[in-house]
């Protein structure tokens, strides 16, 4: 699992479940193109606190699954 989180984050995201976590921010998408080069297989957003940003994370991977948004 990837995930996005602020760096004071980062432990506390690792410790509920993420293989790997990438800054957010506006390339948040080349990050997670950095770790997943191929793609990933679905994207859960439960923040999406702008929907520009879900659709940058979407564009990340070239989501190859399922997208579910929540906010």
């Amino acid at each position: 699992m990837i995930a996005d989180a602020k760096p004071s984050d980062d432990a506390l995201v690792r410790g509920r479940g993420a293989d790997h976590v990438v800054a957010r921010g506006d390339d948040v998408a080349q990050r997670i193109r950095e770790v997943a080069p191929n793609g990933v297989d679905g994207l859960v957003d439960c923040a999406a606190q702008q929907a520009a940003l879900a659709h940058q994370k979407l564009d990340a991977g070239g989501v190859r699954g399922h997208l579910v948004l929540t906010w």
